[in-house]
């Protein structure tokens, strides 16, 4: 199909005019958009140095909070030495307590032992065994084993005294041989 123009020249170039409307853009509107852009990018570069400080700030005290861990951890270690050097040398003076004691506890043992001893009794043997003491001895009557029995009752270093045997000891009437057995005290 043929298309036919049938309007003046004139009319058609104001038909052309009016067919392509002109859009001007305001000068204040370009600038509007500008300044809008601008600020936004302002806030946003704001909001990105404040956070991206709060991080190195926060990155920087975390460093510093494991290097004092490192350091308390080195001095854990050491009070961790100490206490173990502290619970050796406790054993020891406990262990060198224990000793003294012990040392000291034959002497007051013979001691006492000494003073219940009657004068015509006496002692041949004598064994410990942990807390009983065994007592092997003569003496010339039973008088004697009598009296020494009552004195080892009467000490505080001994308890449970018993005679275990008493023989008559020798031909004609020798001296008779008492085997004692008591409980040390502590």
């Amino acid at each position: 199909m043929i298309k036919v123009n049938l309007l003046p020249e004139v009319s058609r170039k104001a038909v052309r005019k009016k067919a392509r409307p002109t859009r001007e853009i305001p000068v204040t509107w370009i600038l509007i958009g500008l300044v809008a852009a601008l600020l936004t990018t302002v806030v946003l570069g704001a909001f990105h140095w404040t956070f991206t400080k709060k991080v190195a700030s926060l990155n920087e005290e975390i460093a510093g909070v494991e290097r004092e861990i490192q350091k308390l951890g080195i001095e854990i270690q050491k009070v961790e030495r100490y206490k173990a050097q502290k619970e050796d040398l406790e054993n020891k003076l406990n262990i060198i307590n224990q000793l003294q004691v012990a040392q000291r506890g034959p002497v007051h043992l013979l001691d006492q032992l000494a003073g219940a001893v009657p004068p015509r009794l006496w002692l041949n043997e004598i064994s410990e065994n942990g807390a009983a003491i065994t007592i092997v001895g003569s003496a010339l009557d039973n008088q004697q084993v009598s009296t020494f029995m009552e004195n080892l009752e009467k000490s505080p270093f001994f308890s449970n005294v018993e005679l275990s045997q008493s023989t008559l000891g020798g031909q004609g009437g020798g001296p008779a041989e008492p085997r004692n057995r008591s409980t040390r005290s502590t």
